[in-house]
């Protein structure tokens, strides 16, 4: 896996996330900040491949991140990542069965059960092993953005998904498939940037919820 040093922006996001975990309204009512923070993701990535799956199935696959499913969620995946991959294709549309061989991507989901991991890199090439190839077509880019949602949580780099780290793909549309397409080795500096905005827009949900 590569050496974080050669991603600058690491810190800066894990610095940013770890700011908006210690905002009040993120200890008191963080079901209602991690469930807005589920529902963008979903319209966003949506957005993002509108012709990969429906809102309401996009919405319904970021629904495993909510706070009444995401632990059980986070567990079954560090646990047994094909199954819960499987269950994120058929919520959007899909069979349940990757398109291509799912071997090389699940052989680096090993790194989820790794307690020497590093938290960051694991959320980042979880999302880039799904995307790059396509793993299960056109619905392959929103699964990999809910599997690194997922990575983060198990791994401490986000615990309960307050960064939107989408609203960054989605604004830099050209480059993120740039990037997934060539199976970039920048992608996870890429993806750091993506959870540096992410934090700026868990702030503005806080905010929102707090002034609500």
């Amino acid at each position: 896996m590569d050496a974080v040093a050669d991603f600058p922006t690491y810190t800066q996001a894990l610095e940013a996330l770890r700011r908006v975990y210690r905002r009040p309204v993120n200890l008191r009512q963080n079901n209602v900040t991690t469930s807005e923070s589920a529902v963008r993701g979903a319209k966003l990535m949506y957005q993002l491949r509108s012709d990969a799956c429906t809102i309401e199935e996009a919405l319904s696959a970021f629904s495993m991140l909510g706070p009444k499913q995401r632990e059980q969620t986070a567990a079954l995946f560090k646990r047994a990542p094909a199954q819960v991959l499987a269950r994120l294709d058929t919520l959007v549309g899909g069979s349940g069965r990757p398109v291509g061989a799912p071997g090389p991507a699940l052989s680096h989901l090993r790194a989820l059960r790794d307690p020497h991991a590093h938290m960051g890199l694991v959320p980042a090439h979880t999302f880039l092993a799904i995307a790059a190839p396509q793993l299960f077509g056109a619905r392959s880019d929103l699964i990999a953005a809910i599997a690194a949602r997922l990575a983060a949580m198990v791994t401490g780099f986000d615990p309960i998904g307050l960064g939107v780290p989408e609203v960054y793909f989605s604004r830099h549309k050209r480059e993120y498939y740039d990037l997934i397409s060539a199976h970039s080795s920048q992608w996870p500096e890429f993806y750091f940037q993506a959870c540096l905005a992410g934090a700026a827009e868990a702030e503005g949900i806080a905010r929102m919820v707090a002034e609500g």
